[in-house]
């Protein structure tokens, strides 16, 4: 059965929509939309499509923490005991103490946001090496195969007559939307368990740190109960709050490192996301192959009339 250009260039429109829910919209080769818009609110022309490209990837982002806290069991089995064990060395330290508990709430959340900062430096170093070592050329089957459950699927399906490209014609743009598709992905697992952190260290400071053995770390009598947003929190002193809040930042930065050095914890974290935009780079090729038949007018013949799931795999 053949496939018009009409029923072609629907693929397409949701491939690029699929693109857009996989977070890399750059991966789409279709010209910028003109917005006319009147002389005076000329300056609007280059806004609306940047203020399009961020809605996207806020709703990506947002789609992607649900996804992230739907594994959440998984991801605190596997990457809490890590910052556990790295965080018992530092929270029965008297010093750790004394340093969170001098900085007030302001400047304890300055020295976190500092660790946040050294969380990006670290990524925008060490991202772009990982996402070169992606092949930007794959075998015509290869490519066939990762298209299978996208839009293009019927396209490209056995039986099709479009020559498969193997190059994914990856430029700025698609480097650029890869970058931030990792830096992305890190920081929405590095954010979970952070707070995983931080909880758990509450609960296990209220329990396992008395007053009096703060009392002797600090020489003073720690201040209960704590106070968030002025709601008091029983049986959790100030001091306790502060430890657990800057050892999460600790642990984040620790996480980070591990998660992309350590071969250990990069098969359990990193792995599967780089896996996950391999693919897309795939799609992209089938996705640059169906547009370029349909320039050249060639038929398209359809080898699979299953439906295709719009599911993001995310």
């Amino acid at each position: 059965m053949q496939g018009g250009p009409d029923q072609t260039e629907a693929a397409l429109l949701l491939t690029e929509r699929w693109f857009t829910a996989q977070g890399v919209p750059h991966f789409s080769a279709r010209e910028p939309i003109v917005v006319r818009v009147p002389h005076w609110l000329s300056p609007l022309r280059r806004v609306v499509p940047a203020v399009t490209i961020a809605g996207s990837v806020v709703v990506w982002v947002l789609r992607r923490t649900r996804f992230e806290v739907r594994r959440a069991g998984k991801l605190a089995g596997r990457g809490l005991p890590l910052l556990a064990l790295f965080g018992m060395v530092l929270f029965f330290s008297g010093d750790f103490w004394h340093i969170a508990s001098a900085l007030s709430a302001g400047w304890l959340w300055i020295v976190s946001g500092l660790f946040l900062v050294l969380n990006y430096v670290f990524l925008f170093a060490r991202l772009p090496e990982e996402y070169e070592k992606l092949p930007q050329e794959y075998a015509a089957d290869d490519v066939r195969s990762a298209c299978m459950g996208t839009p293009l699927q019927a396209l490209l399906g056995d039986g099709s007559s479009i020559d498969v490209r193997e190059d994914a014609q990856i430029g700025r743009a698609q480097r650029r939307n890869m970058l931030i598709y990792l830096l992305l992905c890190q920081q929405v697992q590095v954010f979970l368990l952070s707070w995983m952190v931080f909880f758990f260290f509450v609960a296990f400071g209220a329990v396992a740190v008395r007053p009096a053995v703060i009392a002797g770390w600090l020489g003073r009598a720690a201040s209960y109960p704590a106070h968030v947003v002025g709601v008091p929190i029983p049986g959790v002193s100030g001091e306790l709050l502060h430890s657990a809040l800057l050892l999460s930042a600790v642990s984040a930065f620790y996480f980070t490192v591990a998660a992309i050095t350590d071969e250990g914890y990069r098969q359990e974290f990193f792995t599967r996301t780089l896996a996950e935009l391999g693919r897309a780079v795939q799609v992209r090729c089938g996705y640059l192959s169906v547009r370029a038949s349909l320039r050249q007018g060639e038929p398209v013949i359809q080898g699979s009339n299953e439906k295709v799931s719009q599911t993001p795999t995310m």
